[in-house]
């Protein structure tokens, strides 16, 4: 049902209630009869070809002349009008990382919510970032995302559950400009789970969390969360080839050193004993998109 994925999907149920009434009363001061919205769009992604420092701006050489994913579209609380502000992502990849740029136009970059939290709590703030389907089967997909300050939220999405603890290693900055906000996000492909193949077909769509009043929920494919499968609205990224993701069996090596002292008799100087050494080797083997062993 919409009420029980709507629950499952980014924590919406604080303001599911919320967003309901609002789809059957609002006027939708917004709605723009000449606004059209992107269903299943495609995006062209070509390899990175200049350097690109990950620090919150987006100008790099590495960002010249990349297609850019825009005209996106309001899936909360009304969903299908135009946004009442401006986003648009980038993509861009090598052979170890996949690039992610978003720029959010604020009009009042001074009513931007955010905070230092801690990871993995930023559902009520500013955030934006890439719902990834590896795999490209609407099945399942990373949900990779910061806030205006680069703190980073993660989850892996199946169709009938979110996993708030899975944590993808990867690197954010972002930060506030004077029309609004923006970030960059730097994505390890061995942090991914994708097929063995020359050319992906990665699906995805780019989110954006806007609270105001309300909250307003964005994204660059129209995502209607009245249809059951909101894996298959997704957009595409066309063109990544010849990556590949870490090996299915990892091997862990650790080494741990220890030392203790006492004191004799009690309230003589402390000496210290030998140095005791451990190593150990941890071994973690992939049998899923998000599961190890």
């Amino acid at each position: 049902s919409y009420a029980a994925f709507a629950t499952c999907f980014f924590r919406l149920s604080a303001f599911l209630a919320e967003g309901i009434e609002a789809q059957t009363s609002d006027p939708s001061p917004n709605s723009d009869s000449s606004f059209h919205p992107n269903i299943k769009p495609s995006l062209n992604v070509k390899r990175r070809i200049g350097a690109i420092k990950i620090d919150g701006n987006v100008n790099d050489e590495g960002w010249q002349n990349v297609e850019a994913a825009e005209n996106f579209c309001q899936s909360f609380p009304v969903f299908g009008v135009k946004p009442q502000v401006a986003t648009s992502a980038k993509v861009t990849y090598d052979d170890e990382y996949l690039y992610v740029a978003m720029i959010a136009e604020d009009s009042t970059p001074s009513n931007i919510r955010v905070s230092s939290c801690a990871r993995d709590n930023i559902s009520s703030e500013d955030f934006m970032g890439i719902i990834l389907d590896t795999y490209g089967d609407g099945t399942r997909a990373f949900e990779i995302y910061s806030n205006a300050y680069g703190i980073q939220e993660d989850l892996f999405w199946t169709s009938s559950n979110e996993d708030g603890s899975y944590d993808l290693i990867y690197e954010t900055e972002a930060k506030i400009t004077s029309t609004g906000w923006q970030v960059e996000l730097k994505i390890p492909f061995k942090s991914l789970r994708f097929p063995d193949i020359p050319v992906q077909n990665f699906h995805c769509s780019f989110w954006r969390s806007y609270p105001r009043e309300v909250v307003h929920k964005y994204s660059w494919s129209a995502m209607n969360f009245y249809i059951p499968c909101p894996f298959c609205q997704f957009g595409r990224l066309k063109g990544i080839e010849n990556i590949h993701s870490a090996a299915s069996l990892e091997l862990l090596p650790a080494l741990v050193a220890s030392q203790s002292a006492t004191a004799h008799p009690l309230g003589s100087a402390m000496k210290n004993e030998t140095i005791e050494i451990s190593p150990s080797l941890g071994v973690r083997y992939a049998v899923g998109p998000a599961t190890g062993l």
